[in-house]
């Protein structure tokens, strides 16, 4: 009896955990998400120019793409590219 209350003492007397630990990095984070902003609204509104023949050649390639490979090739060759590192940045 006396160990379930000495167990429950020092369960409610520690602080919570979790807000105190991510403080710090808070700032950080805001600082990342607006560079990010930043820079994707600007490499958007830099090519605004270029949008047309963008999205053309970008449609040309894809239908390209989808009469050799077919739906799962394409889909395949994407899953490949990620795998190998195409879906995030390396520093």
């Amino acid at each position: 009896m006396v160990c379930d209350e000495h167990r429950a003492n020092l369960y409610h007397s520690q602080p919570p955990r979790g807000k105190e630990s991510i403080a710090p990095l808070i700032p950080i984070f805001l600082f990342f998400m607006i560079t990010h902003i930043f820079i994707i609204v600007y490499a958007l509104v830099a090519h605004l120019n270029d949008l047309q023949g963008l999205v053309g050649g970008m449609t040309t390639d894809i239908k390209a793409t989808y009469s050799s490979l077919g739906l799962f090739g394409m889909f395949f060759l994407i899953m490949r590219a990620y795998s190998m590192g195409a879906g995030h940045i390396r520093g």
